[in-house]
């Protein structure tokens, strides 16, 4: 089943883990997931380690808690250094504070390289992430330690092909990922094009310029790379529907659903369907392999 043999180990918490060791065929090593009555986190590595070389998995869980999961991270990194393990592998699926990568107004901080700074201070060697909001059509992101960018469409795509669409559309719900709608779209060998979309970063609103698309009587596959407060999916499900699509899918590659957006999403689509980036609900699509061959 494996990708090849590596002298390293694999450490997780749960089955994702698990699969990019069966991938990568090296051992695997669970750890545990403790979280005290006033919100303060306590990782534990459930064996000793006395390989050189780990690959340090962790996913986050919904309800998405982003410092919880980050800062379990940094406390298992330090925990593994003092271990003695010399070279640690961070596979972060879903990389929390990337939507902020740059600084969009005076005073705000630079949060998706802070992130990586904090990470390597803590002892990463390497970074594996998936379609980071960070240069998220490149392979690698621009960081002061080696850090990857796992392409997950593709794996939407491999799923969608067997869905037995009829005659699909794929309509990407923003501009940023038409390069990724367009990957998605030839894998199906069908046509792909895009909505844009103008946030005001003062309020947050958002707004989609209206267009007719051509998706009367077919399958409508809307996707994106992030759905969190549902509102840029809503508004191209919308879009949609108004344009008279027989069937409309929402995919994207991270669920990091807010309370109430997956039966909203759900509601208005045949299907709603995620990777298994952030463990959801609708986590039906796996990367682990993506990740192995990437490490």
């Amino acid at each position: 089943m494996g990708i090849g043999v590596y002298p390293m180990l694999v450490i997780g918490h749960d089955d994702f883990g698990q699969k990019i060791a069966d991938f990568l065929d090296v051992g695997f090593v669970h750890f545990e997931k403790r979280i005290f009555p006033d919100g303060e986190v306590c990782p534990r590595i459930m064996e000793e380690i006395s390989d050189d070389h780990v690959v340090f998995v962790n996913r986050m869980a919904l309800p998405a808690v982003p410092n919880t999961y980050y800062m379990e991270t940094l406390l298992a990194m330090k925990c593994l250094r003092g271990m003695g393990v010399d070279k640690i592998d961070v596979v972060m699926p879903y990389f929390v504070y990337s939507r902020q990568d740059k600084v969009f107004r005076k005073g705000e901080p630079h949060s998706a390289r802070y992130v990586l700074d904090l990470l390597k201070h803590c002892g990463a060697s390497r970074f594996f992430t998936v379609v980071s909001h960070v240069d998220r059509t490149k392979d690698m992101i621009d960081a002061d330690l080696p850090a990857y960018n796992v392409d997950g469409f593709s794996a939407i795509g491999k799923y969608l092909k067997n869905l037995r669409l009829d005659n699909p559309l794929i309509l990407g719900a923003d501009l940023s990922v038409d390069v990724f709608t367009q990957r998605v779209a030839h894998a199906l060998g069908v046509d792909g094009t895009a909505i844009e979309k103008k946030r005001n970063y003062d309020t947050g609103e958002l707004t989609v310029v209206e267009r007719k698309i051509d998706c009367e009587g077919r399958d409508l596959v809307i996707v994106d790379d992030i759905i969190s407060s549902g509102g840029t999916m809503m508004k191209a499900i919308e879009i949609g529907r108004g344009c008279g699509a027989k069937r409309i899918i929402a995919a994207a590659v991270h669920g990091v659903f807010s309370q109430g957006t997956l039966d909203r999403v759900k509601m208005k689509t045949w299907k709603t369907v995620t990777t298994d980036t952030v463990i959801n609900p609708a986590a039906e699509i796996s990367v682990a392999e993506k990740i192995a061959e990437k490490i």
